[in-house]
């Protein structure tokens, strides 16, 4: 109601959508600047990135803000939609200098990955197929690239690094700390550290989805239970004992 009220996105909305290539989590992020944390929270689990531009206003100060969270949280693919294309006759000049102009900011952020594609969304042009209002755009529509974009599998020879996210209680009064893989993997048996701690421990055992396993891989959601009852929580987080995470209380900026 709220949200309809001001005529602006305030929160993150996730929707599922699946074709007949693939499947995605759509996290639909404010563009607004008083919510511009909530597009942190979208940036932290995608793998692609979808910048909407208004083509009638070109880049705005939320757009270089919204491709410095992107770059902070590691995403490499950007897909700059230039929309409302219909309200400047398809003007390629116009589509030209926005996208030109983005590409050599993503360039200092480190974004090597950018894909522009002008679309109005208001009539489909661009948006599952591609338009003949715009013959001169040789590129894919935003669907066909979303459908075939290659996204790099996690590096598997990374480190164990899971962020605790809760700490569980099972029926026999088991304490199991829980979090998603964020890189690495788990194993039954392997020595971690609590960090920033540095306390050693086991692990005695590891649930993903409520099942007990032997291992987890990056990715997964798991709750890992420790050979001994140390101290943890939210907010640490447990690496293996050959790779310890570094850590730091100083900043320079």
């Amino acid at each position: 109601d709220a949200e309809r009220e001001q005529g602006i996105t305030i929160d993150v909305a996730w929707r599922h959508l699946q074709t007949a290539k693939r499947r995605f989590l759509i996290a639909d992020c404010p563009g607004h600047v008083q919510y511009t944390r909530n597009m942190a929270t979208g940036a932290s689990v995608a793998d692609l990135a979808i910048l909407l531009v208004d083509a009638t206003r070109g880049l705005l100060p939320q757009t270089f803000r919204h491709a410095a969270i992107l770059s902070l949280f590691g995403v490499r693919h950007v897909l700059l939609a230039v929309n409302k294309m219909d309200r400047v006759g398809y003007d390629r000049a116009a589509f030209d200098g926005i996208a030109a102009r983005f590409r050599a900011h993503a360039a200092r952020l480190g974004i090597a990955d950018v894909v522009a594609i002008p679309v109005a969304a208001a009539v489909g042009d661009n948006v599952t197929t591609r338009s003949p209002a715009m013959a001169w755009h040789a590129g894919p529509s935003v669907l066909e690239y979303l459908e075939t974009v290659a996204i790099g599998a996690a590096d598997p020879s990374l480190p164990l690094r899971l962020p605790l996210q809760s700490v569980l209680r099972d029926a026999a009064g088991g304490r199991w700390l829980a979090g998603t893989l964020a890189s690495g993997g788990v194993r039954v048996g392997e020595g971690v550290r609590i960090e920033p701690a540095g306390t050693s421990s086991r692990v005695a055992a590891v649930t993903v989805a409520g099942t007990r396993v032997e291992s987890a891989h990056v990715g997964q959601a798991v709750a890992v239970q420790l050979a001994d009852d140390v101290d943890a929580g939210r907010g640490d987080v447990l690496a293996g004992t050959d790779a310890p995470l570094a850590s730091s209380d100083q900043v320079v900026a």
